[in-house]
């Protein structure tokens, strides 16, 4: 009597249900309490997803101007999108679910639900149930997903095997129903997971390439039109919630350097490496130590792969086809085995030193094109293949051929851009292509976070060997080994006992928050990238704006943040704070401070104006910040758009000090767009027209400029080292080497020049008629003799007689040349320092100046030097208002 289909699916899903509750113990049991240890991804992704939740019910036109990474605006591009997920959560969180709750449901949920789907594809495709349960097990437990369990979005992978599945009719039949489930399922993967999104399409693309290959015969007619009107239908649907990424795409930069990949991308021998939780094999196999883990599924799973490409050296019941056919076949398959034997061989003819000792034409240095081929090679198999075996609909051993080809391509899409085995370069990845020419991926830093596009086809694969190898055998001993086989997956893919967090009780200061009244910021010290994911996770009991933010891109207001509070710097940190409007609340967890909870408690045992303890927690310390009034010769507030969506920002000025020799003024700026200038005590409000920032956070700048009389700059002070010049402005240039505070700096009537110092030698060029700024350009002969090959260059092109300001940060005499050494002395230098370490050096000279005329200095210690004077006056912002 056969078993309806409902039942072996509920049977199916009851033991996939199981083996979740078994590798996650105790979450099914806890699911309110527990959270993976020492990981901040899935606090901050709870948060997020909470969020969604809350505002597609109450204001879901504002989805994006989430709380967090205050002040940015449309701040949710700061992180994946995660509506689909919100639109799950939503009902668990209106029955009084708290965000964790309801993100450990639908991960269990997401694990169940991929062994499900994947069972029922691969069961379609093999025609068993066995095969299907183990790719149900290899996609949902794929150990890399599950070394990946803190990261609740990479987990959100489930509708991959349903999309796949839609996509695969569709392309075979052209029907209307596969087409809409394809768009449904890509939404609604793309507003879960883009990482899983991206990955998913790169393998949905290849699978179109393999399967229009298997079908030599020109498509139906229909499917064209069809996938054009199903595109055009799932960018309409995506619009709305993804246009945000595209308009912060030229504020923000929603871009990655590609440097960043090779750290987060995966190793040529990840397939060997099983990762960090994996309880039978981890720490017995390769450990490659990489970011994202390893791709290693188990050596059941790696049998019956070989298993199945094993069964394709010739077909099982079809004719040989024209002669061609068998020719180019038997030729693609030695080509394809030469690839991949150069690729294995030659990193372990590096590793054991025998390079040397062979001839110069075998000293494989490059594995760019053996490696990129394979997928290539496939493919041609394929095309080959296809007109030998011609059939409506392909066969088994097609399916086989098309998933052994996506299994190559998608763990290529996994690796580092410079294919990386341990720490040698071996050529270029396809991720580098990937990155430069396909639409988005360039805001991909994380390759290896597509390795569940890679575990689906590796774990169809491995169902179709498993389905040779059943019918090899007599139906009982079939069985039997079968039944072996899927019990072996689990074994090797087993991560129980895991190492689970509980999580405690609201700590009382977000209860104190939350009865605050007004529209405020609040940010809590320190900023690390723990901390800010419980910041953003306890900021939804609170409902205050927050500054801090988990993961995303760089954000400068909070890097600037944590570099005043980590070392502590009183004076930086408050110029800091004050910045972000209105930040009414800072939170100091100062058991989390470490080193600098000294310099805290000690720095605010009186605590200057503007700062004030409002209340004591346990370990927690509130205190009120006013923003106003604060003087300066830069004062710098952000804020996003919204904020001025119904209100006007007015403001207060003040010129500070008294100095005859000069003649000031306050420049106000708003993003870039000058707006007004007082030339005394004065005020105004913003008002449009204005150009607001979509995304980044908008800039107001209260800037104190001063222009010094002709006769003051006669002054001796004013001279430049022996060169004879005057400078027309004030100068103080500050160096620290590496063990001398490691900084720099350089004033210009007060102004910081070095927006971004770094580390190597920073030069600042000057006109010497009025001194404004004509260059800023840095250099790092510390990296690289071509560093200090363009320091020449540059400073060879400017003009005689400009000011020339050169301070060194950190390190630059490691590979300083000759070159270089004779640039900074055609400004007046003298001192080489080629061949040091972390020493300190600046220099103030002239184009032209002969060796040893400029103002110099070098030595072990911070140093310092003026041109000019240091004058006490600026700018006092006395109020700040919403009205």
């Amino acid at each position: 009597m056969a078993i309806p289909r409902s039942a072996r699916l509920a049977a199916v899903g009851l033991f996939f249900l199981a083996a979740t509750t078994a590798y996650t113990y105790p979450l099914v049991f806890e699911p309110s309490t527990r959270l993976m240890v020492g990981l901040g991804d899935y606090l901050a992704e709870s948060a997020t997803v909470a969020w969604h939740a809350r505002q597609l019910v109450r204001d879901p036109l504002r989805l994006w101007n989430s709380p967090f990474y205050y002040p940015s605006s449309h701040a949710v591009v700061q992180q994946q999108p995660a509506a689909f997920t919100g639109l799950l959560a939503a009902p668990l969180l209106g029955l009084g679910a708290g965000p964790l709750l309801a993100c450990n449901v639908l991960l269990l949920l997401s694990m169940v639900t991929s062994g499900v789907l994947t069972y029922t594809l691969a069961r379609d495709l093999t025609g068993r149930e066995l095969p299907g349960i183990l790719a149900g097990l290899v996609f949902a437990f794929f150990p890399n997903r599950m070394d990946h369990l803190g990261q609740f979005t990479y987990q959100m992978g489930a509708l991959m095997p349903l999309a796949t599945w839609a996509a695969c009719r569709f392309l075979l039949r052209g029907r209307w129903t596969d087409l809409a489930l394809l768009v449904a399922t890509l939404w609604a993967q793309a507003l879960s997971s883009l990482y899983n999104a991206f990955g998913l399409a790169l393998l949905l693309a290849a699978l179109a390439v393999a399967l229009r290959l298997v079908r030599p015969d020109p498509p139906p007619p229909r499917i064209l039109p069809r996938a054009l009107v199903g595109a055009v239908g799932l960018v309409l649907a995506l619009t709305p919630f993804l246009a945000p990424y595209w308009q912060a795409h030229g504020e923000l930069g929603l871009q990655r350097d590609l440097d960043l990949a090779t750290w987060f991308g995966m190793d040529l021998l990840s397939l060997l490496d099983p990762g960090v939780f994996n309880r039978l094999y981890g720490g017995r196999l390769v450990g490659l130590g990489r970011s994202e883990g390893g791709l290693f599924p188990g050596f059941v799973v790696l049998i019956l792969a070989a298993a199945a490409g094993w069964s394709l050296r010739r077909p099982a019941a079809a004719p040989d086809g024209p002669r061609w056919v068998r020719i180019g076949l038997r030729a693609l398959g030695f080509v394809a085995l030469a690839c991949a034997a150069v690729a294995v061989a030659a990193p372990l003819v590096a590793a054991v030193g025998l390079r040397r000792s062979l001839p110069s034409w075998l000293r494989v240095r490059d594995l760019t094109l053996p490696v990129n081929a394979l997928p290539l090679l496939a493919l041609a198999w394929i095309a080959v293949d296809a007109r030998r075996e011609p059939a409506p609909r392909p066969s088994r051993r097609q399916w086989t051929m098309v998933f052994l080809f996506l299994s190559v391509f998608t763990f290529l899409t996994t690796l580092s851009p410079n294919l990386p085995i341990g720490e040698r370069r071996w050529g270029t990845g396809l991720f580098e292509w990937i990155h430069e020419f396909v639409p988005g991926a360039s805001a991909f830093r994380a390759p290896g976070r597509w390795s569940l596009a890679f575990a689906l086809p590796l774990a169809l694969l491995a169902a179709l060997g498993l389905r040779v190898i059943q019918d090899a055998l007599r139906p009982t001993r079939a069985t039997a080994l079968s039944l072996v086989l899927v019990g072996g997956v689990l074994v090797e893919s087993n991560v129980a006992p895991l190492r689970w967090d509980r999580l405690g009780s609201p700590p009382p200061v977000y209860d104190w928050l939350a009865r605050q009244p007004g529209d405020s910021a609040v940010v809590e010290l320190p900023i690390r990238e723990v901390d800010n994911a419980w910041a953003m996770f306890w900021g939804l009991r609170h409902g205050k704006r927050v500054v801090n933010g988990h993961g995303g891109f760089d954000r400068p207001i909070m890097e600037e943040i944590a570099q005043a509070s980590d070392p502590f710097h009183l004076p930086a940190l408050l110029t800091a704070l004050r910045a972000t409007f209105p930040l009414r609340y800072v939170v100091v967890h100062v058991p989390e401070l470490g080193g600098a909870a000294r310099d805290w408690e000690k720095s605010l045992r009186s605590p200057p104006p503007g700062l004030r303890l409002v209340h004591r927690f346990d370990g927690d310390d509130v205190y009120l910040l006013d923003g106003t009034p604060e003087t300066g010769v830069d004062l710098h507030r952000r804020f996003p758009t919204d904020l001025l969506r119904s209100r006007r920002l007015a403001y207060r000025l003040r010129l500070a000090g008294e100095d005859p020799d000069v003649v000031r003024w306050i420049d106000v700026r708003f993003n870039d767009q000058a707006i007004a200038r007082f030339t005394a005590d004065g005020g105004g409000r913003l008002e449009p027209p204005l150009a607001f920032r979509t995304t980044a956070p908008n800039d107001l700048w209260f800037r104190h400029e001063y222009r010094i009389g002709p006769e003051a700059t006669r002054a001796a002070r004013y001279r430049i080292g022996r060169t004879g010049v005057h400078a027309p402005v004030d100068l103080r240039v500050t160096s620290g080497g590496k063990h001398s505070g490691g900084t720099v700096s350089v004033r210009v009537n007060g102004h910081e020049t070095l927006e971004d110092p770094r580390r190597g030698y920073s030069v600042v060029t000057l006109d010497p008629g009025d001194g404004h700024v004509l260059a800023v350009t840095r250099f790092d002969p510390f990296r690289s003799e071509t560093e200090s090959r363009r320091l020449a260059q540059f400073i060879d092109g400017v003009a005689p007689g400009a000011i020339v300001v050169v301070a060194l940060r950190d390190n630059g005499g490691g590979q300083l040349e000759t070159e270089g050494v004779r640039a900074l002395r055609a400004v007046g230098g003298i001192e080489d320092l080629r061949g040091t370490l972390g020493l300190s050096h600046l220099i103030v000279g002239v184009k032209g100046a002969r060796a040893g005329e400029a103002l110099e200095f070098r030595g072990d210690r911070l140093l310092t030097a003026t041109v000019g004077a240091e004058r006490p006056v600026g700018v006092t912002l006395e109020a700040l208002d919403l009205d």
